[in-house]
């Protein structure tokens, strides 16, 4: 059963992770470059390396460019490495492998790792009862290396070498970076399970959600009563009325949920009228105010021009006076 359940946790984290490449992302940009790269034939011809970039640009790169304006300096190097290739009639399959084996260069890993050389995530999607043993897959290229630097022989005993061995979990999870391939008879150093365990902590497959948990456990508990059962009738019959049970308060409270959603909805829709009030009465008080400032200004400029006239008049009527004054005295001394 801890293998059943191992392998939904990889299957739901695959699905979880294919999911999200329809993301505009860099890294999404770069595994559908490396997947298409990976599918390419060893004795492929240029044509066929060709049709393969064309099929990236056309599938996938056109539109990353086109929605994707803000980019790190990882992208703008993958963004000129590519666009400095200018397809040529000359061009030869070299030509084609040097480009992208250098684009490569930028992918650095995916959900699942590799197995065999090609990204896990690469694996066909079907559903979780026809999924293949991912969980035994998973990190299984990075696994073998460190595998390898410690002296282990794929298919060999990792204590007595002999042939034949099966992988024995000695982690917590059952997947290659937390077990070891192991003969009945022979157990491992615990300094060296140590060691190794450590090393690979980084590629054991995650543990699953609490939620996820939850439902595993309730479902390998139904899978247990009934490999146990001696009167598998009547425990059917249970179950089904559990079931029933369930179903009828997950219906209740859906019944709630679709009660409380639709009063919610009432309630935002009045919320949004009496917004849509407020902003009206704000835009009456906005052209309020505007033609308000508007007349004092017309009439501070009627001010200013009142002011000049009444400064010109005085002027003129102090001008005036001194005239007088001037002929009043010249009539005295004549």
């Amino acid at each position: 059963m801890q293998s059943v359940s191992e392998n939904v946790v990889a299957w739901s984290l695959l699905h979880k992770a294919r999911q999200s490449l329809n993301e505009q992302t860099f890294e999404n940009i770069v595994f559908r470059f490396a997947s298409i790269v990976f599918d390419i034939p060893k004795n492929a011809n240029r044509q066929y390396y060709e049709r393969a970039l064309g099929h990236f640009r056309v599938q996938y790169y056109n539109e990353f460019l086109y929605n994707v304006i803000k980019r790190s300096e990882e992208c703008c190097r993958f963004i000129q490495t590519l666009s400095s290739f200018t397809i040529h009639a000359k061009f030869q399959k070299k030509n084609y492998i040097d480009l992208f084996t250098e684009l490569l260069t930028f992918y650095t890993g995916s959900m699942g790792g590799t197995y065999n050389g090609k990204p896990l995530l690469m694996e066909p999607a079907v559903d979780l009862i026809k999924a293949p043993a991912l969980h035994l897959k998973w990190n299984w290229d990075q696994v073998m290396l460190i595998r390898t630097d410690k002296g282990f022989t794929r298919g060999r005993c990792a204590v007595c070498s002999k042939r034949g061995a099966i992988e024995r979990k000695l982690g917590i999870y059952l997947c290659p970076a937390s077990s070891l391939p192991l003969c009945d008879s022979c157990e491992m150093d615990s300094a060296i399970l140590d060691s190794y365990l450590q090393d690979c902590q980084s590629l054991t497959l995650p543990a699953p959600s609490e939620e996820l948990q939850e439902h595993l456990k309730g479902s390998l508990d139904v899978c247990q009563r009934l490999a146990i059962a001696s009167n598998r009738p009547n425990l059917l019959q249970d179950l089904r009325f559990s079931v029933l049970e369930h179903g009828e308060a997950i219906v209740a409270e859906n019944v709630r949920l679709v009660s409380s959603n639709r009063e919610l909805k009432r309630t935002l829709a009045q919320l949004q009228q009496q917004s849509n009030h407020a902003f009206a009465s704000n835009d009456e008080y906005r052209v309020s105010m505007y033609n308000l400032n508007e007349s004092r200004y017309i009439l501070e400029k009627q001010l200013q021009q009142q002011e000049q006239h009444v400064k010109e008049l005085q002027g003129r009527l102090d001008e005036s006076i001194r005239q007088q004054w001037l002929y009043y005295n010249q009539l005295r001394g004549d």
